[in-house]
C-alpha cells in the first residue's frame, strides 16, 4: 500500500477521491493516505461493507427477518473486535427498531 499511496501522491490530481476496499480497508486507507501528502485527507475513504453485511445477516438471524427488511444498520470500528454495530437508525420494513 505504500507504493499505491506513493503513485497516487506523485500522478493523482489533488482533488482525486481515493476508496480503499481490501480488508483491513480502513487501516489500509489511513497507509495510502500516509504515502499521498498532496492528496487531503477528506479525500479517503474506507468501504467496510464485509461488517455492515455481517451485522445485517447476525440482526435477521436473531430477529427472523429477512435481509431486505431491514435497512440503514451502520458499522463504526476497524477489522477487530472495536466493530461496533449501530442500530440507532435502523429500520424494519421501513419503522424504526
Amino acid at each position: 500500500y505504500m507504493d499505491h499511496g506513493k503513485a497516487i501522491g506523485d500522478y493523482a490530481k489533488p482533488t482525486c477521491k481515493v476508496l480503499c476496499v481490501g480488508a483491513p480497508a480502513n487501516a489500509n486507507a489511513i497507509i495510502v493516505q500516509n504515502y499521498a501528502p498532496s492528496i487531503p485527507a477528506e479525500n479517503f475513504h474506507a468501504l467496510t461493507r464485509v461488517y455492515h453485511n455481517r451485522a445485517k445477516a447476525l440482526l435477521s438471524s436473531h430477529t427472523d427477518s429477512p435481509l431486505h427488511s431491514l435497512k440503514q444498520i451502520v458499522t463504526w470500528g476497524n477489522s477487530s473486535n472495536t466493530i461496533y454495530p449501530d442500530l440507532r437508525n435502523t429500520l424494519f420494513n421501513r419503522v424504526p427498531i
